[in-house]
């Protein structure tokens, strides 16, 4: 595995992150994903950027007996720029969409969930081979509550 200083775009710095959740309803999702790219025709020789962005798909308040629970649904919407092995020192690009979700409970039942908070303060991608790659995130999701 190589490593390589890549551009990264799209985090959170980890303090503004602890500011900003302190006392706040949060969850914490950190995955690995091997990103497989078999049907692509280019081999991955050198990553040079990668650009996260969190979009929500939906967010929705379910009433229990006691309190409420919030479903969030969302992507890492992830852009990765690279060169190939075998071309002309062309940049190419990869996209992908990987899905997240998590749910929140409360003790109480009056909330409204005006918007979600999605910092991301954790990015890693190295390459396993020239035809898989390895991503791991730290995403945090906080619904903003009236």
């Amino acid at each position: 595995m190589k490593d390589y200083n890549i551009a990264v775009n799209g985090l959170t710095a980890s303090e503004k992150v602890s500011r900003n959740l302190r006392n706040i309803p949060h969850s914490k999702i950190e995955q690995s994903n091997i990103l497989r790219l078999s049907y692509m025709p280019y081999e991955v020789s050198k990553i040079l950027s990668v650009n996260i962005g969190i979009s929500i798909k939906t967010f929705k308040k379910t009433k229990l007996d006691k309190g409420c629970k919030v479903n969030i649904i969302g992507f890492r919407n992830i852009d990765i720029n690279y060169l190939a092995s075998d071309s002309d020192k062309e940049v190419h690009e990869l996209k992908y969409k990987i899905p997240f979700s998590t749910e929140l409970s409360y003790n109480y039942n009056d909330i409204k969930v005006k918007n979600v908070y999605v910092p991301v303060d954790k990015l890693q991608l190295k390459i396993l081979d020239p035809k898989q790659l390895i991503l791991e995130t730290r995403v945090y999701v906080a619904p903003v509550v009236l």
